[in-house]
């Protein structure tokens, strides 16, 4: 079995090297480990070749074509940045880089594979790409990268032997390279030890088998001759001696291995697996075979015969009882036709063989109506040309029919993109499903990823939904071998809050004392249609209701101010400025801070730090101020369904003192617990222009339903006289160019919700 795997291996390796070319060329990005592409400069390349080998022969018989080869560019952390399966491609081009080192490398053929036509060239350069400049005459020259391989046969085994041949195998690997008696081609060989098998068939038909076990190095660029002859060492023991005369690269006098060849009794032919268990057998779900399943077969003597016998209910065709797939062509052919077993060509001259069960498994059906599972047997047994038989093995294929059902999607499990639904199957390979959802019973593809697993029952979280839509999905198992049942959903409304924007405003004028005029700003239509609420109720309170006699307009803006007022300062259109303020708690005189032009602004300042209270400034999600008798917002803020992921917002920050601002925001369920909420987000940094802010909601509670939401905003998060400053107005507009005391000033545009 692991023959076959590192043959299976060195396919992929090799599928891997050979896949590198691509159409045009690019710059290299910042996938790649490059720099912004304001550092580019250009290289201009050239490929050429140079066959000498280190036996100081040169190899007249190779003639490859550079433009042919294949060509890439690895950064100096040995990420490839570009490659081309052609060096014809950017022949006499400028290939554009960002500055600084890389490695150019060229190479030809497979520096894994073993054969007479797997010369393997390749070349490596180090080169330095400098900023707007062009680099010329970077050449990568290629030499061979394996081992040249010859087998020579001496004059005794061609004239008493009538058949004979080599192998020589890549110590480490399953790799072998077979010299018939009459090939006279080199073959090439990964650079690293190799081993010599020898057969030789004498004129009473009866085969010898002798294996060189020691290692015989050979390393790129070397020609290795391997001279085989052979002389009796008696007249009537029949042992043999083998001479190697290897001409290696490490000496110029060729070296001599004398070995004595025991004769080596050949071995039965041998049958082995691949994805079977210790008892010959392998279970799947329908369609679920992703490894290989195979039969392999070792003879030393050479495949004679290969019998199969197949016996399934899924195979609907009628079979021989046995079919002899070397000599019986017809049947062998409907074999591979019908059931898609596969198996190496010409067997009879192979001592290593594969029968590929790998597709006929993976299209095996349970057929039988309410049956779990069906057995498929296939019996092998081999014949080598000595008339050794393997005996005969029984293969067992058992193919069961997967669990696949959706469960019910519960509501709290649909959200406005996205959707969480669970899978139940018996299936453990998960690649085999994929999720749909029909549109006029058109099934399209939805973007799924696996999030829990609990058993059989396995959550997926389904992305890329619409807010406020139907679907009905399905799961695909198999690529329509099976499907699952339907389930019929919809996605909640993507809701956002209602003059996020912040642009709508109302107010109410007040008569104050001395007949002046001051407003109470909402953000809102009005008083009693609005969805955002501020802290101005309470620091409006008591002032309706001026006569004609009492304090001037600026005893207004000392005892009453709205701390959260619209702004033209805005992203567009209208934001919210929420100011942290002082007000006094009695009433400002001129009898209490003394007399002169409207009062001296130290007594006011003394007088407010006496008399005077601070207020933070409110912006938040509710349809009623705080007000003396109730302080505290609302905890549910306003009336939302919906459940957004985030919340985003635009502001700057004027702080005062070193005071910070906080903003918060919380999803709430029906019975007014939380469910989901943001970090805190406290700052003093100022912001001179408007800032972009994102913060994410933590969801503590998935199976809740939302119901209401609060968003919330506070200037500054210190309260006392040391974080407000006299601000002097000009008594001309009404109320924030007047006198006041005001600290830490946040302006805020464009929340929005995200989902």
């Amino acid at each position: 079995m692991n023959i076959f795997k590192h043959l299976l291996l060195q396919i992929f390796v090799i599928a891997m090297l050979c896949s590198c070319g691509k159409e045009g060329y690019d710059f290299g990005n910042e996938d790649n480990g490059q720099k912004p592409s304001a550092d580019l400069g250009a290289v201009e390349f050239s490929v050429s070749t140079d066959y000498t080998i280190r036996t100081k022969a040169p190899g007249a018989d190779l003639n490859l074509n550079p433009d042919n080869f294949s060509f890439a560019i690895f950064n100096e952390g040995g990420v490839m940045v570009n490659n081309w399966q052609s060096f014809s491609q950017i022949k006499g081009q400028s290939v554009k880089l960002n500055q600084g080192a890389y490695t150019a490398q060229a190479w030809y053929g497979d520096s894994t594979a073993i054969g007479f036509d797997a010369v393997y060239f390749v070349g490596r350069t180090r080169f330095q790409v400098e900023k707007l400049k062009t680099t010329q005459g970077v050449t990568v020259t290629c030499r061979q990268g394996n081992a040249k391989v010859a087998v020579v046969w001496g004059d005794t085994i061609r004239s008493e032997y009538p058949d004979y041949s080599a192998v020589v195998k890549r110590v480490g690997t399953e790799q072998t390279m077979s010299f018939a008696k009459d090939e006279t081609r080199a073959g090439y060989v990964q650079a690293g030890n190799i081993n010599l098998e020898v057969s030789m068939t004498d004129v009473s038909g009866n085969t010898r088998t002798y294996v060189h076990e020691t290692p015989i190095p050979v390393a790129a660029q070397d020609s290795l001759t391997l001279r085989v002859d052979c002389r009796k060492q008696g007249s009537t023991d029949g042992y043999v001696v083998i001479s190697y005369n290897l001409d290696t690269t490490t000496t110029d006098k060729p070296q001599q291995i004398t070995i004595p060849a025991f004769l080596v009794s050949k071995p039965a032919p041998e049958l082995m697996n691949q994805g079977f268990d210790e008892n010959n057998t392998i279970e799947f779900w329908e369609g679920d075979v992703s490894n290989p399943v195979m039969v392999m077969i070792k003879a030393q003597a050479f495949i004679d015969s290969c019998r199969v016998s197949l016996a399934s209910p899924f195979v609907e065709v009628a079979f021989p009882d046995s079919i002899d797939i070397v000599h019986d062509s017809e049947n062998a052919v409907r074999l591979q036709n019908v059931c898609g077993i596969k198996w190496d060509d010409q067997l009879q001259n192979k001592r290593y063989a594969a029968i590929d069960l790998t597709e006929f498994a993976r299209n095996l059906r349970v057929v039988g109506s309410g049956v779990a599972s069906e057995s498929t047997t296939f019996t092998v047994s081999v014949v080598d040309k000595r008339g050794k038989k393997s005996g005969k093995t029984t293969y067992t294929l058992v193919a069961k029919r997967p669990v696949l059902s959706l469960n019910n999607v519960p509501e709290y499990d649909m959200w406005a993109t996205k959707a969480y639904i669970e899978l139940v199957t018996d299936v453990e390979n998960l690649s085999l499903f994929k999720f749909e959802y029909l549109v006029n019973n058109i099934p399209n593809e939805a973007n799924a990823a696996l999030v829990a697993e609990n058993g059989n029952v396995k959550r997926y979280e389904i992305t890329g939904l619409a807010p406020g839509t139907s679907y009905i999905f399905r799961a695909n198992y198999c690529n329509g071998l099976y499907y699952t049942n339907t389930v019929s959903v919809v996605t909640e409304a993507a809701q956002q809050l209602a003059n996020g924007n912040m642009d709508t405003w109302s107010n109410t004028e007040w008569t104050t004392y001395g007949l002046q005029k001051i407003y109470h700003y909402y953000p809102g239509v009005s008083a009693s249609d609005k969805s955002w609420s501020t802290r101005n109720s309470l620091t409006m309170e008591g002032v309706n209701g001026g006569t004609s006699s009492g304090t001037t307009n600026q005893v207004v803006a000392y005892r009453w101010n709205s701390c959260t007022i619209p702004t033209a300062d805005a992203v567009s259109g209208s934001a919210a400025e929420i100011r942290t303020m002082a007000l006094s708690t009695k009433s400002v005189a001129g009898t209490s801070v003394g007399s002169g032009a409207f009062w001296a602004q130290k007594n006011v300042e003394e007088f407010m730090k006496s008399n005077g209270k601070v207020y933070a400034g409110y912006l938040y999600t509710g349809t009623a101020d705080v007000t003396s008798g109730s302080p505290v917002p609302a905890a549910a803020g306003i009336s939302h369904p919906s459940r957004p992921l985030s919340v985003s917002f635009s502001y700057k920050y004027m702080p005062f003192n070193g005071d910070k601002f906080k903003v918060y925001a919380k999803v709430y369920d029906s019975n007014g617990s939380v469910i989901a909420s943001t970090q805190e987000f406290v700052s003093g940094d100022a912001k001179g222009t408007y800032t972009e802010y994102t913060m994410d909601f933590t969801y503590s509670d998935s199976s809740k339903k939302a119901s209401s939401i609060m968003v919330f905003f506070q200037s500054g998060t210190n309260e006392t006289s040391d974080y407000v400053q006299f601000v002097d107005g000009s008594y001309d507009a009404n109320p924030w160019s007047l006198d006041t005391f005001v600290g830490s000033i946040l302006r805020v545009d464009n929340i929005v919700l995200n989902y």
